[in-house]
């Protein structure tokens, strides 16, 4: 933990923060290139991370396999009770029961269009009403099916007994959910309404722990309900089945979701300081000037938070922390990583994530931290551009800098990856001053809406976009929270299951620009062999293309600072990459086609890197043109079918 001294010696504002120092964390960018005189020993940009085949992945279109929480659960199992309910009205054993069906159904109707059209602050007392009327309404409805002397008779008959068996299984699900899930749930909301969790920028911890309660409550009455539809049909009633089929699968990644999500709730109250202040680090992540994992970390800034209270300190770029240059002591690195990727992630905090493992990366932070600052931290989160652009989308905030410019959801990246190089100079601090306004104005955005205005599950699938597309990461230091991050795909770690085959694809800048802006990479398997041993041997291809064009050169409008400054540059537009292979756990790497590779040097080589086999190799690409560069993966006997994930590119 970071002690108040410390925070006074390095002059963090523990107390309150301020919009500036908001502001100055997206604005530091650390825009000076870190590279002149840099050798190549410390390799000046490395890169890391993964793209998935055609279906999914990280730079490929795709995203990992997670599924969201759902923040609008109630309204899903208000109309899951109504599509049980229609089902139920299929099954014609008595006019009674049909009509208590009909009731049911015209009931959930109603709660569920009061939900949909009213706002949040309505949300807890449309379905504490709602609920108490649904409860009544399968009460009668399961008396009469439970009950009913018919319906013993029908239960009797052969073949129609399914039916019966199936219109009861359905009317039990439809009680548990209403009288176990919906109910408890509303309460919870009437108490605390979701637009007070969030308050400026403190957060009620006493309404998230009360949150995180109702899931650990409701999940297993969910994942019961879900259980009790499986394996139900009813022969003679196609209605039935076809409601269950509609049900059975929306069900069940809802109870997937909330069992996947008890970790993150038992760790949520902690991370939000309900058990002692906590101390994070939020780094910023240029996409401009691509790294293994994201982008260039730029600037970065501590954040407090004291029981829900969230505090800023001050911003701190890349250029403030010792180097080679200045004679500061070089962090420790593997062998391996020494191999790959220099000395630079250990003598540079802005080459710190050539390397691809998250946590790795967040172990030297805390060094480069420590050495310089005499502080670590209890968590690190990392973000880039496009995931602010995401939040600013999802949120619907419109934000005017004085020039006239305005961010919002389809602005933010082009203007402050590209268009502010373009338009103001390098020099005097005017891009600076540029991104401390951004900031501050986004900041304050952020802070000032309210969640009553806000689609919270368009947000929560927002974010979840982001995180899958590898524009955020988390590491804490507490294992039980860490474990968290794993569960929400947060924590950037290199896969160690060969079970689960992953290649990963890693690209970094060594044009030392900001050139990425234009950088476009993808990566596909082209085809499989199953081969004799039970392996399976796949053809894989990764292609970069470099969007910039000679009249943007030649105009000025791509000026040096952006086209970049490597002597080994063959022209202004040429890109130069070097891309990183890393090997599934247990599968090996062959039939690399190197003609793409620079012969300079030694440009080209391999490894192993975490004990997987790493190869890697620089390559340039011209305005218009595309790179590619083909290989082959072969994965044991008994592997899942590979995926792929590669570091994430602008388009």
């Amino acid at each position: 933990m970071t002690s108040d001294a410390q925070f006074a010696a390095r002059g963090f504002v523990k107390a309150g923060g301020t919009q500036a120092s908001r502001a100055n964390f997206a604005a530091h960018d650390a825009s000076a290139s870190p590279y002149e005189g840099y050798g190549r020993g410390g390799h000046a940009a490395h890169g890391s991370h993964a793209a998935r085949p055609a279906g999914g992945g990280r730079g490929s279109g795709g995203g990992r396999r997670h599924r969201g929480l759902a923040i609008a659960l109630v309204v899903i199992l208000v109309i899951v009770a109504l599509l049980l309910a229609l089902a139920i009205v299929g099954v014609r054993a008595v006019n009674s029961a049909r009509d208590k069906a009909q009731t049911l159904v015209d009931d959930a109707r109603a709660v569920a269009s009061q939900v949909q059209s009213g706002g949040a602050s309505e949300l807890g007392q449309t379905l504490s009403n709602g609920s108490a009327t649904l409860s009544r309404d399968v009460s009668a409805l399961k008396q009469e099916i439970d009950g009913g002397f018919v319906w013993s008779i029908a239960a009797a008959l052969p073949g129609y007994g399914q039916d019966v068996k199936a219109a009861r299984a359905l009317v039990d699900a439809a009680d548990v959910l209403v009288n176990q899930v919906m109910s408890p749930s509303a309460k919870v909301i009437v108490e605390y309404p979701v637009q007070q969790v969030l308050s400026g920028s403190t957060v009620n911890t006493a309404a998230v722990q009360a949150y995180c309660s109702l899931i650990d409550q409701i999940q297993p009455s969910v994942a019961s309900a879900s259980a009790t539809l499986e394996g139900v049909s009813a022969p003679h009633v196609s209605q039935v089945n076809d409601a269950i089929a509609q049900i059975s699968e929306p069900l069940s990644k809802v109870s997937d979701a909330l069992e996947q999500a008890e970790p993150v709730v038992d760790a949520l109250p902690g991370i939000l300081g309900a058990n002692g202040t906590r101390t994070y680090l939020v780094v910023a992540l240029n996409n401009s000037e691509i790294r293994s994992l994201d982008g260039m970390p730029g600037a970065m800034m501590a954040v407090t938070v004291d029981n829900g209270a969230i505090e800023f300190g001050d911003v701190y770029n890349a250029s403030e922390f010792g180097n080679d240059f200045t004679g500061a002591e070089q962090l420790a690195l593997t062998d391996e990583e020494f191999a790959a990727f220099g000395s630079s992630p250990g003598n540079m905090i802005q080459n710190v994530n050539f390397i691809p493992d998250f946590p790795r990366v967040c172990e030297l932070l805390n060094q480069y931290w420590e050495r310089d600052y005499g502080t670590t931290y209890d968590g690190i989160v990392a973000l880039d551009v496009p995931m602010l652009q995401y939040i600013v989308a999802a949120t619907g905030i419109q934000v005017q800098m004085s020039d006239g410019t305005v961010l919002n959801g389809e602005t933010t990246n082009s203007v402050l990856l590209h268009d502010v190089y373009v338009n103001y100079p390098e020099e005097g601090g005017v891009q600076d001053a540029y991104f401390v306004e951004a900031a501050d104005s986004i900041m304050s955005s952020l802070f000032d809406i309210s969640l009553s205005n806000v689609d919270l599950t368009g947000l929560v699938d927002t974010v979840r976009q982001g995180i899958d597309e590898g524009h955020m990461y988390a590491w804490m230091s507490d294992a039980s929270e860490q474990s968290a991050m794993e569960r929400l795909g947060l924590d950037g770690a290199v896969s160690h299951d060969a079970q689960n085959p992953v290649l990963n694809v890693y690209l970094d800048d060594s044009t030392y620009s900001k050139i990425d802006w234009y950088l476009r990479g993808q990566t596909t398997v082209e085809g499989s062999v199953a081969n004799a041993d039970g392996s399976t041997t796949y053809t894989v291809s990764t292609s970069l293309t470099n969007t910039m064009d000679w009249e943007g050169i030649a105009s000025g409008e791509i000026n040096a600072y952006i086209y970049g400054y490597n002597a080994e540059k063959a022209d202004e537009g040429d890109m130069l990459t070097r891309i990183y292979l890393l090997a599934p756990e247990g599968a090996t790497i062959e039939s690399v086609d190197t003609s793409a590779f620079s012969t300079e040097d030694t440009e080209y080589g391999s490894g192993t890197l975490y004990g997987r086999q790493i190869l890697w190799g620089m390559v340039h690409t011209e305005p218009g043109e595309t790179t590619t560069v083909t290989y082959t993966i072969t994965v044991p006997a008994g592997a899942a079918q590979m995926d792929v994930e590669m570091t994430p590119t602008m388009g």
